[in-house]
């Protein structure tokens, strides 16, 4: 019996509001991982070149939204390593919270406020992927600490400092 292997990429969209950080979430409609919510996500295709390739179609197909379309900053990406499974994720921070979604997978897509997420039905990883990203704003604050304004405006990434 031939085990078959599972390659997936997706991207965590925060958004930096008054209460603190918010993650775009989705409510998924299908039947895996059905009423549970995740991030904007799935299968690694044998035509994506790359796994942040992979990611960034999920999310188009997912949300309706290109990356490219929003104003965003990239930071740091987590892999989740198993036998026979692969999983990438890509963080990014946006100023933009109003963007307007076309949900293809999902019955709902929100923002939701990453101190909340104790009140979700999660799908694996999510909890794992907010702790990662939570280490990352430490370690970007720290490195962005003291570094004049002109780069910050540069990256345009919407850290609170």
């Amino acid at each position: 019996m031939k085990i078959k292997s599972y390659q997936g990429a997706g991207i965590a969209m925060f958004y930096n509001g008054n209460n603190g950080y918010e993650i775009l979430l989705g409510k998924r409609s299908v039947l895996k991982d059905y009423g549970k919510w995740s991030i904007p996500g799935g299968a690694k295709e044998r035509y994506d070149s790359t796994f942040e390739g992979a990611a960034k179609r999920e999310f188009y197909e997912e949300t309706g939204v290109r990356i490219s379309d929003i104003s965003c900053c990239k930071l740091d990406g987590l892999t989740i390593n198993f036998p026979f499974f692969k999983w990438e994720t890509y963080f990014y921070i946006t100023k933009e919270k109003n963007l307007s979604f076309n949900p293809r997978e999902f019955s709902e897509l929100k923002w939701v406020n990453i101190k909340n997420l104790k009140n979700y039905e999660l799908c694996f990883g999510v909890k794992q992927e907010v702790k990662h990203f939570e280490r990352l704003l430490k370690k970007t604050s720290r490195i962005m600490f003291g570094i004049n304004e002109s780069f910050k405006r540069t990256c345009e990434c919407p850290l609170k400092h």
